[in-house]
């Protein structure tokens, strides 16, 4: 029996959902967590954002380091997987 590695089962998992969807559908879902992010830090003030020490879970970091580890990989990682279905689907 063969066994998968977490990364490639998450890339199979993702292939079959782009094979099913269309690539504007898929566009969407990110797009939709941009505007709640974008909401998310507008609630907030300079103060909230820039002040280390303002929200004790961030540790010795300012809320808007961590706003940008947290939502850039996300992007990148749902790029690389869209480009390498596209890429498969092709042929």
């Amino acid at each position: 029996m063969k066994s998968c590695t977490p990364s490639s089962t998450k890339l199979a998992r993702a292939s079959q959902i782009f094979l099913v969807r269309s690539y504007r559908s898929i566009r969407v879902k990110p797009k939709q967590g941009f505007q709640r992010v974008m909401d998310t830090i507008d609630s907030l003030d300079d103060r909230e954002l820039l002040d280390v020490g303002v929200f004790l879970w961030a540790g010795k970091y300012p809320i808007s380091r961590w706003v940008s580890i947290n939502t850039t990989r996300q992007y990148l990682t749902a790029r690389k997987f869209i480009r390498r279905a596209l890429r498969e689907n092709r042929g």
